[in-house]
């Protein structure tokens, strides 16, 4: 068993992935700490970001493919369970 703490992040954490600050905190801390999002935050992450980055003027397909590295960090649990 895991001694290591755990944190659900919502879809709002997830879109400020898009910053620096939530993807250091995260890559700094998922040795000591694990951490979860329900699936449908992941998708929501996915559908606002193009609208997002459109809105600031940011690569669309930049931030997705961050979100897909925060992917390997954060772990996505099915909210049916």
């Amino acid at each position: 068993m895991s001694d290591r703490k755990g944190l659900v992040l919502d879809a709002n954490i997830l879109l400020t992935v898009l910053g620096r600050r939530v993807r250091e905190i995260l890559e700094t801390y998922e040795d000591q700490a694990r951490f979860y999002t329900p699936d449908v935050c992941f998708q929501d992450a996915q559908r606002y970001i193009p609208v997002i980055s459109e809105e600031r003027k940011f690569d669309a397909d930049l931030g997705l493919a961050v979100l897909d590295q925060i992917g390997r960090i954060v772990e996505q649990v099915d909210r049916s369970l």
